[in-house]
């Protein structure tokens, strides 16, 4: 089992998240691959102090530039490569785990349902001060037997956070080179694998913050990112579901533009 962390500028939450990797309970073994994008705010201390006190469980991978300016994905481009186990767990460093047995839970239910590709849970969403803004996000386990299917996901279907989803990794190598992955991409390709299935537990908390790397952008941005990233699993596709992909964001982002001007 391998657990996948990237890393930036996360000093003042850096410790929650590692202490919500350690405290997992399993009967399997895991490793932490942990990348850190040239922090400059005391993070890769932290990261190596956890190292040097559990060196068997991490593999720091510390950059010296940072990569994220090269408009280019992370997860993919350095940590994935790294995973050895059979199933990859996501957290990013400003977010944490708040159940022990979370990865357990979570490939147990995988090892028990083989056609699968991952499986997800709630979580709560908080802001810089701590205080709850969303609880029980996505709720998509009110959806008929709890799961996501490509086309629920395609229709418009709440995309699970990133802290929440074990995967098998045999993903890994169907996702285009092409292509920056991002978690709408990943997402949208594990589900070509076969459904996600939603575990009606909150286990984690995601951090809604302006130091965050999706936080911080406009409104704007986030619409051209998402856009970009739909655009980029077309151009790899080219299928006329991988193009209702596309239409179907800007018919939706339409209506909410819309809505905001009245």
């Amino acid at each position: 089992m391998s657990i996948a962390c990237i890393t930036y500028n996360h000093a003042p939450y850096i410790r929650q998240c590692l202490d919500g990797f350690i405290m997992q309970q399993t009967d399997f073994d895991f490793e932490i691959v942990i990348h850190d994008d040239a922090s400059t705010d005391g993070t890769r201390d932290v990261i190596l102090e956890y190292c040097s006190k559990y060196p068997k469980l991490f593999r720091p991978i510390l950059q010296e530039q940072n990569r994220y300016k090269e408009g280019k994905g992370i997860f993919a481009r350095f940590v994935f490569p790294k995973c050895r186990g059979k199933y990859i767990a996501m957290c990013e460093g400003d977010d944490y785990w708040t159940d022990p047995l979370k990865l357990q839970k979570q490939v147990s239910l995988l090892e028990e349902n083989i056609n699968y590709s991952c499986s997800f849970h709630v979580c709560n969403i908080v802001n810089s001060l701590g205080d709850t803004v969303l609880e029980d996000y996505p709720q998509c386990y009110k959806f008929e037997d709890s799961l996501i299917t490509l086309e629920n996901f395609i229709g418009g279907s709440a995309i699970p956070q990133t802290l929440s989803v074990v995967f098998r990794p045999e993903v890994i190598s169907t996702l285009p080179p092409s292509c920056r992955v991002t978690d709408i991409v990943l997402f949208y390709y594990l589900l070509k694998m076969g459904n996600a299935i939603c575990l009606a537990e909150n286990m984690g908390v995601y951090r809604n913050h302006s130091a965050g790397e999706w936080s911080r952008l406009s409104y704007t941005q986030k619409i051209i990112s998402t856009i970009k990233c739909r655009l980029g699993i077309y151009e790899a596709e080219g299928t006329n579901l991988s193009a209702l992909f596309v239409i179907l964001i800007f018919n939706i982002y339409q209506i909410i533009v819309i809505i905001k001007e009245l």
